[in-house]
Formats: structure tokens, C-alpha cells, sequence
């Protein structure tokens, strides 16, 4: 069938697009299946330019990106308290990576908000990183601790780690963590400070939390 199309084009291409109704109903029958089989390219690229809408939207809202700018004085190295409470969500993973991470992320707000806590304007969003399932937890407010899915980190005392490199390269953050301790820790969590619009031009990316205790 491919053959038949390939022989058939450079006939449609020399027609005069001014044809007549009667010329067109001279056609073969052969060139009216060509001609059918082409018809729905046009739909096809409509879509691909309604695709681009997208992406231009996305690179003129990077100026208004407002993940926040860490300082990394105050995050590198650190011994810390964070009086924050989180909710959390399941998250799946390939080998690290994430491929639902969006929807996860709505999903815990949506969850959250339906038990009636509020979440702040800008939440911090923390993440276990599990090789094939991770926890994905948005900071919350309002939230019992005998909520399973509430995690409350309050109290906790956590060592704090800047990580200037990109998310698939946060290995060689977590084995310099483990160094930095002198032991593995309970629990590491990576608050994730930059989205994909702006990681590119940030200095800190994302901060490892280590629980101690």
C-alpha cells in the first residue's frame, strides 16, 4: 500500500488546485483513495500549531516564577528545627524518576483541602525520593497529627544540606550527606525550591533535610 501512495503523489501534485467538478469526477479511483488517505493531515497540523500555545505560555510565565531564593548561609551545613507540618501523598517512580509528579502534587493539595486545612500561599514541598515509590509531601496548616497522611516535623532536629546540583544529580549530594554525618540517617528529606522554569539560573536548587532524631 505504501508503494501505491509513492506512485501516486506526483500525479496529485501536477493537478491544478482550480479543478473543476467534473475534472475531479474524471479522477481514478485510485486518486480519490490517495486523496482520502491525505484529507486528514489538515486536523493534524492545526494540532501541532495549537501545541506551541503552550510552550510560549510557558516561557513568558518564567518571569514570574516566584519559587523563593534561598540563601545558602543560612541552609549549607546546618543544624535546624523546622516547625512545619506537611501533608503527603504517593508518589511513583522509575528509578528515581518521577513521571506523575504534577498530578501527584494536586492531588495531595486536593486531598488536603477537602479535609478543611489550609495550605500557604508559597508551601514548601518535600520529597523522599524512593527508587520506585517516594512520599511527596505540601506544607500544611490546620492538620491533626492523628491524620495518617500528615507528617509534622516539628521538634525534629534536622541537619540541612544545599544542593546546587541538578535532580538527576542529587546522588552525589545524598553520599557527601552521608559523609558530612559520619552515618546514614533516619530519614532525608529533598525540599524541592526550584520548578523546572527556573532550576536553571538558581545557585541553591534544593536543600536535603536530614532527620536526626
Amino acid at each position: 500500500s505504501t508503494q501505491a501512495q509513492q506512485s501516486t503523489q506526483p500525479q496529485q501534485s501536477t493537478q491544478s488546485p482550480q479543478s473543476t467538478p467534473a475534472q475531479q469526477s474524471t479522477q481514478s479511483p485510485q486518486q480519490n483513495q490517495t486523496q482520502k488517505s491525505q484529507a486528514p493531515q489538515a486536523p493534524a497540523q492545526q494540532q501541532a500549531s495549537t501545541e506551541q500555545v503552550p510552550a510560549e505560555q510557558a516561557a513568558a510565565e518564567e518571569d514570574t516564577c516566584k519559587c523563593p531564593e534561598l540563601d545558602e548561609e543560612h541552609w549549607d551545613k546546618k543544624n535546624l528545627t523546622l516547625e512545619k507540618t506537611f501533608y503527603k501523598t504517593f508518589s511513583p517512580r522509575a528509578f528515581f524518576i518521577p513521571f506523575s509528579f504534577a498530578i501527584d502534587l494536586n492531588r495531595a493539595k486536593q486531598e488536603a483541602l477537602g479535609k478543611g486545612y489550609s495550605i500557604p500561599t508559597h508551601p514548601m514541598i518535600l520529597d523522599t525520593c524512593g527508587m520506585f515509590k517516594s512520599d511527596l509531601m505540601i506544607e500544611v496548616k490546620g492538620a491533626p497529627a492523628d491524620d495518617p497522611k500528615v507528617v509534622d516535623l516539628s521538634g525534629k532536629k534536622i541537619y540541612s544540606k544545599v544542593s546546587k546540583r541538578p535532580w538527576k544529580e542529587l546522588k552525589k549530594d545524598f553520599e557527601e550527606l552521608k559523609q558530612e554525618l559520619g552515618k546514614d540517617p533516619k530519614q532525608v528529606y529533598v525540599y524541592y525550591s526550584s520548578c523546572p522554569k527556573c532550576e536553571a539560573n538558581r545557585g541553591v536548587k534544593s536543600v536535603l533535610l536530614a532527620i536526626l532524631e
